[in-house]
């Protein structure tokens, strides 16, 4: 099930099948720490509790609307229909000009819901890539009028059945890791190093990670009694934090758009041992 576009997402089945085969066997409480589009939260094995956290308060605030009122958010959602080939098209683009003003409209109206703003900006735009601070909302791009078509299936109806129940947070990452629990397994997917090396205006995510946070990440995990499950770029700081835990060299396509998508070298790692895996390569 795939919710969000979400720049380094994990919702292609091949990632997470991958992923997935490096946690433990069995576990009773699901928690991420930076929950992003929810590839893995979504699509998590059954009867298992969760908590979803992320520092975006408009990211989580679809999560909290489908979770406590998916029926008024649903039907928002289909309130606005998905682009039809006889409608009026932005000629350049060939593209919906009713979707195109709906979203910059979106970009620009602090007084829209939030939940609501944030899934037409992030359906719409380039990449899923959502920016609503002032001086950096011209970075966003009108692209993908197909992307509005998940109103049409039973995606948002899935999505709200499989977090329900679950626990729903807005901040730091640290409670997640502290806060004591039974049979816990923590995942934990934060911006990568090379995300936290570049420009500001070349940043992927509006809440961006320092050095220092990476380094507090580590030191959070290390200390943490529950079983921990990380992903990130093979970069030597990573290689260097992690030193002693077990490492697990992967390979998958980020997300991006058709003319750019490019493999990636990946490291998977957990404070627990996992069985050796053959090929760690996702297409």
């Amino acid at each position: 099930m795939q919710l969000f576009r979400y720049p380094g997402g994990k919702s292609k089945s091949s990632v997470r099948k991958l992923i997935q085969d490096h946690f433990p066997n069995s576990f009773g409480e699901h928690r991420e720490a930076f929950v992003g589009g929810g590839g893995l939260l979504l699509n998590r094995q059954p009867g298992t509790a969760c908590w979803a956290n992320d520092i975006n308060p408009s990211l989580m605030a679809v999560y909290t609307a489908l979770r406590d009122t998916p029926d008024s958010f649903i039907e928002s959602c289909r309130a606005i229909p998905p682009a039809t080939p006889d409608e009026e098209m932005i000629t350049s683009k060939l593209s919906s000009k009713r979707l195109h003003d709906l979203f910059w409209q979106a970009a620009q109206d602090d007084s829209m819901d939030a939940a609501l703003r944030y899934f037409i900006l992030n359906r719409l735009g380039w990449n899923g890539r959502v920016i609503l601070e002032k001086s950096r909302r011209e970075r966003m791009h009108y692209s993908n009028p197909a992307g509005w078509n998940i109103v049409k299936g039973n995606i948002l109806e899935k999505a709200a059945a499989a977090i329900a129940d679950a626990h729903i947070t807005c901040g730091d990452f640290e409670p997640l890791f502290r806060e004591p629990g039974d049979d816990v397994l923590i995942f934990a997917d934060p911006p990568y190093v090379r995300d936290t090396e570049l420009g500001q205006t070349a940043k992927l995510y509006e809440f961006g990670f320092s050095l220092d946070d990476h380094r507090r990440l580590r030191d959070v995990a290390l200390r943490s009694s529950h079983a921990v499950c990380l992903t990130y770029d093979d970069h030597p700081l990573v290689r260097e934090l992690y030193r002693g835990w077990h490492i697990h060299e992967a390979s998958w396509h980020y997300s991006g758009t058709v003319t750019n998508r490019r493999r990636g070298q990946e490291l998977i790692i957990t404070n627990y041992p996992v069985k050796a895996t053959a090929a760690l390569q996702a297409a």
